[in-house]
């Protein structure tokens, strides 16, 4: 393209007079992304096993019941 005055049919200018220097246009500036935040995964406590304890009564027939001998 030339570089010139630039009219349409009618003879009006277009874009102005390009005698006068053209204008850069600015750049944008980008934003900069916001990293998100890993959330960290919570460990599940393992539920320790209760021991059972030894029975400690003595085995066999309960004491009010008497045994055929």
């Amino acid at each position: 393209m030339t570089r010139g005055r630039r009219t349409n049919e009618d003879g009006d200018k277009l874009y102005g007079d390009l005698s006068e220097p053209l204008k850069k246009k600015k750049k944008k500036k980008k934003k900069k992304k916001k990293k998100k935040k890993k959330k960290k995964k919570k460990k599940k406590k393992k539920k320790k096993k209760k021991k059972k304890k030894a029975d400690l009564r003595p085995q066999g027939p309960p004491w009010h019941v008497k045994c055929p001998t």
